[in-house]
């Protein structure tokens, strides 16, 4: 065996010139084994190929495999700018004055399914001490809300939120608010939907409804107290990897990468003039513009003249696997929010800023 070993290096510097190619028989060895030792016999081949593999370039980005449960309901393609709502219908469920348009699900907002409206309040409306069955998410798109926390409506606990802001209430949370001037609200989140009053003699529907004896909120993340934020109250960081540079993000629910099965909302600032090519999602893209002009369309192919401009307020739903694309005009934030997996897929891998050489 020493003697092989001693050969083979000579052997390797060989090959060149032809030697050591044919077949050796080694002196026998012992083995040694769990429980005797035993004499074996090696033969050893050494051969003379060599074979020089050309390089591969990095493999695409895999689209992500579908989810196999989601939330998502019937969805029709849909982007809306705010004053373009004009199928606005009384809330029995709230006092009088409040007008509602529905975005996505149908009332009552069935349990595991995702909803979305528009609530839209006069001006000097008050809204008594209340809470929800699941968590609730409400961007403030028009007016002032003055939101305050507790059982008791008291007018000098509120804190006034503007245009943009946005807060995020976990089931059971007692709440009130009020308005200084006509208020639309964005709300939205995965069923049931319900307002239960602290003073069953504030709720409009007479004899008040029965809270369900149990709920699913296995969507809900870990929200363990309530969260409100106005757009100064915002941090940003460097977008992800997975859109073209230049976005920044902010997320304000969930965790990167937004599993499967939890509610996750973020918002991302993009520069004058940034483009984002021909993609589609895993699941529902529900966006929000917060501020800027926010170009989009739906199709196969980048087209610059099919862009539509979306103000603040506006709205865009996507269902998922739905083809399109979007620009900024000026700089602009939006905000998107669902249940996860959130996933993003470009028509053209070579688009895929994940797929460029660095």
């Amino acid at each position: 065996m020493h003697n092989l070993r001693m050969l083979l290096p000579i052997c390797l510097a060989v090959t060149a010139l032809g030697a050591c190619s044919k077949e050796k028989k080694s002196e026998p060895t012992t083995v040694a084994t769990d429980s005797k030792v035993t004499e074996t016999t090696t033969t050893t081949t050494e051969t003379t190929t060599t074979t020089t593999e050309p390089a591969k370039p990095p493999e695409p980005a895999k689209p992500p495999e579908p989810p196999t449960n989601t939330t998502d309901v019937e969805l029709t393609p849909a982007m809306m700018n705010l004053a373009d709502h004009k199928d606005w219908k009384p809330v029995p469920s709230a006092p009088k004055g409040a007008m509602i348009t529905v975005l996505e699900g149908a009332p009552p907002f069935p349990e595991g399914k995702s909803f979305a409206f528009l609530l839209k309040l006069p001006k000097n409306y008050t809204l008594p001490p209340h809470s929800h069955l699941v968590t609730e998410r409400v961007t403030v798109l028009k007016g002032s809300f003055n939101l305050g926390h507790g059982d008791k409506f008291d007018k000098t606990k509120t804190k006034e939120y503007k245009p943009g802001a946005l807060f995020q209430m976990p089931h059971g949370h007692a709440h009130f608010a009020w308005t200084k001037a006509e208020t639309i609200l964005h709300i939205q989140g995965v069923g049931p939907w319900g307002i239960f009053y602290v003073n069953p003699k504030d709720d409009p529907r007479q004899p008040p409804p029965e809270k369900p004896a149990s709920v699913d909120r296995s969507t809900d993340s870990d929200l363990a107290e309530a969260t409100a934020r106005n757009v100064a109250d915002i941090t940003w960081n460097p977008g992800p990897p997975s859109i073209p540079a230049g976005a920044e993000i902010s997320v304000l629910e969930g965790a990167a990468p937004f599993p499967a099965g939890k509610s996750f909302v973020f918002r991302l600032k993009l520069p004058d003039g940034y483009k984002l090519p021909v993609h589609s999602h895993l699941v529902s893209e529900r966006v929000v513009v917060i501020s800027g002009t926010f170009r989009f369309a739906m199709g196969d192919a980048y087209d610059d003249k099919a862009l539509k401009d979306l103000k603040p307020g506006a709205t865009v739903y996507m269902p998922r696997g739905h083809k399109h694309f979007a620009g900024a005009k000026g700089e602009t934030v939006i905000q998107v929010q669902g249940v996860g997996p959130w996933a993003i897929t470009y028509a053209n891998p070579d688009e895929d800023p994940r797929n460029k050489k660095k």
